[in-house]
């Protein structure tokens, strides 16, 4: 079995985003320069245009090394009165400029990351905090003295007003635990008066065990405790999630390890993504309801985000929605 050279596929990636495109020869050249700088041994005829044609074809089996195909273009310019052929070019494909742009991995072995990224989008969107119910004033009482959270610390970060109950919101500053009271009207058919509820600051591994949604992009292989702990340290590495030192976390013998973002310019960049992909969401759902079924481009937009399953099950519902009113 012939070895899979991926350090040069690597290689030709970066010289090519580098340059629009390159001849054949003026590839090889830089290439293999650039493999004697790294410590490896030029290219062999036989390997490098073997990496080319790899490269160029649009099969995408499972047993591709690509998280995308084809990674590179080749152009051909006829050259009038040259009597060895036509010069041959090679470029990155649009596709593949866009991910390495977006740092995505364009091989097979990067695609973990990917995967790991979109746990933290998923976490955006969804909002998977886990809100920790109380029984009453005296649990309330009981848990901030188990804390030793004094009621003098906490500030109000919110009340909302509804025609049933009211919600109250207050965060400890130090620790930034979010505590809710939430009271009902004496009209209201809801027996109890009150009722109390915390929210820990950050996210664990085990929140995205209890993924309410379905058919979510990758949800069905990968979304196991060791694999999504294997992400979170991949996150980790990458600087993207740091470990948050909470001793109140002590106080309520919970062993668990909680996370928030390295930068919050992260949080707010994910955060303006999921506004995005919702205002999206609601045009193509217009268009596709109403006017037309959607396009090959729009279809690969979304289930890069969803998932084929979970995007072929909205493909049936606007189609037959708008078939039933035209």
């Amino acid at each position: 079995m012939n070895p899979y050279h991926e350090h040069i596929d690597n290689m030709i990636i970066k010289i090519l985003y580098n340059n629009e495109k390159l001849s054949s020869g003026e590839l090889k050249k830089q290439l293999d320069q650039s493999l004697l700088n790294h410590g490896y041994n030029k290219t062999v005829p036989d390997t490098y245009w073997g990496r080319l044609r790899r490269m160029t074809s649009s099969s995408n089996s499972k047993q591709s090394k690509y998280a995308i195909q084809p990674i590179l273009t080749r152009y051909e310019e006829i050259l009038e009165g040259n009597i060895r052929g036509d010069k041959v070019s090679y470029g990155l494909t649009e596709t593949t400029r866009i991910r390495r742009d977006l740092q995505l991995p364009i091989l097979k072995s990067e695609s973990t990351i990917e995967k790991a990224y979109r746990l933290l989008f998923y976490y955006i969107v969804f909002g998977y905090n886990q809100s920790i119910k109380l029984k009453d004033e005296y649990d309330y009482n009981t848990l901030l003295e188990k804390l030793h959270i004094d009621k003098n610390e906490l500030i109000i970060s919110a009340i909302s007003k509804f025609k049933e109950f009211k919600i109250t919101k207050w965060t400890h500053p130090e620790s930034e635990i979010e505590f809710t009271r939430k009271d009902y009207h004496k009209s209201s058919i809801k027996e109890e008066r009150y009722e109390y509820s915390y929210i820990l600051p950050g996210f664990s591994p085990f929140d995205f065990l209890e993924i309410k949604e379905i058919n979510l992009r990758y949800q069905h292989e990968d979304f196991t405790k060791d694999r999504i702990i294997h992400y979170f340290n991949l996150l980790e590495k990458q600087n993207l999630i740091k470990k948050i030192k909470l001793k109140e976390l002590l106080y309520l013998d919970k062993e668990i390890e909680i996370y928030t973002f390295f930068d919050n310019s992260l949080r707010e960049l994910l955060a303006d993504c999921s506004t995005l992909q919702s205002y999206l969401h609601t045009y193509f759902e217009y268009i596709w309801k109403s006017t037309r079924k959607s396009t090959d481009e729009e279809r690969t937009w979304f289930e890069h985000l969803w998932g084929k399953d979970r995007s072929n099950e909205w493909y049936i519902e606007c189609n037959d929605t708008r078939i039933k009113y035209h």
